[in-house]
């Protein structure tokens, strides 16, 4: 089923140190509202040069909103309300971070699409 973007929300975070998490890593993150009231949020990160199952916390905002973890150079995040999640709200320049063990890796502020 394809569903309609009526609000789109991007960032393509920066590394803070990219000789800790990869020369060629990125990492890219958007949050969609749909005509049918739906919402998603989602974050990828590839390229990792972190070892695997490193866990990684992802904050909007200072507030953590979820987890994921490192397989084979990328992690992903994904936070839809269609599977009765609740999605976090975004508005342009809201601040986004991963962070390994409170320290950020990846940083970047939304912007509409």
């Amino acid at each position: 089923m394809i569903r309609r973007i009526v609000e789109d929300y991007e960032s393509h975070l920066v590394a803070v140190d990219p000789g800790r998490t990869g020369a060629d890593a990125a990492a890219k993150a958007e949050h969609e509202r749909f005509a049918s009231g739906d919402e998603r949020f989602k974050i990828r990160l590839r390229k990792l040069s972190l070892a695997e199952q490193t866990p990684l916390d992802v904050y909007l905002m200072d507030e953590k909103v979820g987890s994921m973890s490192v397989c084979r150079g990328r992690a992903e995040l994904i936070i839809d309300s269609s599977t009765g999640s609740v999605v976090p709200r975004v508005e342009a320049g809201d601040r986004i971070v991963v962070a390994h063990l409170g320290v950020g890796l990846f940083a970047g502020n939304f912007q509409p699409d």
